[in-house]
């Protein structure tokens, strides 16, 4: 995961680019005789850079899908693992009381309890397991009208449910990670510009704190924030 170099949330970021690009135009000609790359149309170029990177999806844009799936995938794992409970249910009657830890564990209870806390790779062991152990016992677990003959098609579905949302799951949580660091990535760039601008702007305006001041990016930060003070433990939301 990309790791931000800003420390300030990314509207304070954007905040202060603008101040910084104003700051620029107003003061070009000072700017322009210490290095020529600056221009209006330079500074307009970081503006754009600055635009295009708040228009990437924001972060409760980038975790509503994932969120949502996690969701569902939480309420078929309870599902499934209700199902589960029935299939033990089946195997205690199926077997001899000699046998039964036995089958139990070949059907996954040693996946449960993990399974249960959200632990997918667990889950996905233990479904596999019981859809295994169903299709390889299926003779002795309906034997007597214990298993309904429905039972293995009922979990079965759920399973294959199951690894459906999984997938859709994982496949979001990816997503999230893709655009989080494209994000950062794209504030990372913006903020190496602005701190080249600052860096030059302390040569050029040495002998002037106020100029100087209107390029300093803490002090900026300050006064968008309002806080007084500036922590560089503010934790960046990209």
């Amino acid at each position: 995961m990309t790791k931000s170099q800003y420390h300030c949330t990314q509207t304070a970021l954007y905040q202060a680019t603008k101040l910084i690009c104003q700051s620029l135009k107003n003061n070009l000609e000072s700017f322009s005789s210490f290095k020529e790359k600056y221009s209006t149309n330079y500074a307009d170029s970081i503006l754009l850079e600055m635009e295009q990177a708040q228009n990437l999806p924001h972060f409760y844009a980038r975790f509503t899908d994932a969120a949502i799936t996690h969701i569902h995938l939480i309420n078929q794992l309870n599902a499934c693992t209700y199902l589960w409970q029935a299939l033990k249910r089946y195997i205690r009657d199926a077997f001899p009381r000699t046998e039964f830890k036995i089958h139990l564990q070949a059907a996954g209870s040693l996946h449960f309890r993990k399974a249960t806390n959200k632990n997918w790779d667990e889950a996905n062991a233990l479904l596999t397991s019981a859809t295994n152990f169903i299709t390889l016992h299926q003779n002795q677990l309906t034997a007597n009208k214990n298993m309904p003959s429905t039972f293995p098609q009922k979990f079965s579905e759920a399973h294959e449910n199951f690894s459906i949302l999984l997938l859709q799951f994982q496949q979001a949580d990816k997503k999230i990670k893709e655009n989080t660091n494209a994000k950062i990535q794209a504030n990372n760039l913006l903020y190496q510009k602005l701190k080249n601008i600052c860096a030059d702007a302390k040569y050029i305006f040495k002998n002037n704190p106020a100029l100087k001041a209107k390029f300093t990016f803490t002090t900026l930060i300050t006064l968008i924030s309002g806080t007084g003070h500036h922590s560089p433990k503010e934790t960046p939301i990209a």
